[in-house]
């Protein structure tokens, strides 16, 4: 049997990559490969190794290459490493996946580097990230990009061998009618539902979608914001900071809407409940002010949701055709296009077969193949 050791952050926290590496290993072994998962240490209470799904995941990956590493994977003897790069993802991880790399490469063994956001890494760090990035470049590794504008990044920081692959598409199953009901939570089965969620961070642009609910002339609309901050740590804690802030000032914000207007707020949504709530959305709204991609987006195609989403190049790679546009950071604009969806119910139908189609043109068994056929070429 093959063998993958995927090298990633891993739930808890149920973070994005963690989430998106949990759905890669989900493929992998469904092809009857043999999985094990490389982990950045945690200081809190979570075993140095635990199971998850059912992969052994190892939380020990840190600042530096150790023998406890090193016997790991020569003990599985891989045949794949995936390393899920993004400095917020694995922290002090980043360096020790850089020895991690070196290692295996040397081993012979074949490495693809899934990089998520270079861009934002090297542009909040500076020299320091660059720094990283160029010394991972050195390693000459096959290197996956989800978004053409991170491929350039990429290219830009010395990487030669830049494939660009789609963020994937999971299968979700259609939720049933309790599911829905369940998920909606006090809110009318019946009642149009515009739903906006995920973490709160100001390049999400939550704002924009408060003052737009503020601007819709259609009247019964249940406007929800689903989401909470995100626990950071480490020298990530000032992000948490910065988020947190944040969401008072929307607090406040949602607080001093017309008092006609239906808006809610709910905090984090488990998985099994938000795909019911996605599907139950009339529409669902991305008013980022800045992304460089977007796992969020990819969920909404899985869903078939109806999306308007910001003019963004980082939207614009996943979602495609299957969304209407606005401008960035322009309430009016938003709450126009919010207005025109509410009233076409066939633009609404043809935007959820468009999502559909692109789901499965863009589906993580496709992305998780892809990862690997570097090694076959």
């Amino acid at each position: 049997m093959p063998r993958i050791l995927l090298v990633s952050e891993w739930a808890p926290p149920d973070a994005g990559i963690a989430r998106h590496s949990l759905h890669l290993a989900n493929e992998w072994a469904n092809d009857s490969f043999e999985i094990a998962v490389l982990a950045p240490k945690e200081r809190k209470a979570i075993q140095q190794m635990d199971r998850g799904a059912d992969f052994p995941v190892h939380r020990i990956l840190g600042l530096r290459l150790t023998p406890e590493i090193c016997h790991i994977i020569d003990g599985f003897k891989p045949d794949h490493v995936v390393i899920q790069y993004s400095f917020a993802a694995l922290r002090g991880g980043s360096i020790g996946a850089i020895g991690v790399a070196r290692y295996c490469r040397d081993l012979n063994i074949h490495v693809a580097l899934a990089c998520h956001e270079a861009s934002r890494d090297t542009g909040r760090t500076g020299f320091a990230g660059r720094h990283l990035y160029r010394k991972m470049a050195n390693l000459d590794l096959d290197c996956v990009a989800f978004v053409e504008s991170e491929k350039e990044a990429l290219v830009k920081l010395g990487f030669l061998n830049v494939r660009l692959v789609a963020h994937g598409s999971r299968r979700v199953p259609r939720a049933t009618e309790t599911e829905i009901v369940r998920a909606r939570r006090g809110i009318d089965i019946g009642a149009p539902l515009v739903l906006a969620f995920g973490y709160l961070h100001p390049h999400k642009g939550f704002e924009t979608y408060v003052d737009a609910a503020n601007l819709v002339r259609s009247r019964g609309v249940v406007f929800l914001l689903a989401g909470g901050v995100r626990q950071r740590r480490g020298v990530f804690r000032w992000f948490g900071r910065v988020d947190n802030q944040y969401s008072q000032e929307l607090e406040s914000r949602i607080s001093s809407l017309k008092s006609a207007v239906d808006f809610r707020r709910q905090g984090f949504v488990d998985e099994a409940e938000i795909h019911a709530l996605l599907q139950s959305a009339t529409m669902v709204v991305l008013p980022y002010l800045q992304i460089s991609q977007s796992g969020v987006a990819a969920e909404l195609l899985s869903n078939g949701c109806v999306v308007v989403a910001s003019d963004l190049p980082g939207l614009h790679s996943v979602l495609g055709d299957a969304a209407r546009y606005v401008p960035v950071g322009h309430a009016q604009e938003l709450a126009d296009a919010i207005d025109g969806l509410l009233q076409s119910p066939s633009e609404r139908e043809e935007l959820r077969q468009r999502a559909r189609s692109r789901a499965a043109a863009t589906s993580l068994a496709i992305t998780a193949q892809e990862i690997l056929s570097f090694s076959e070429e």
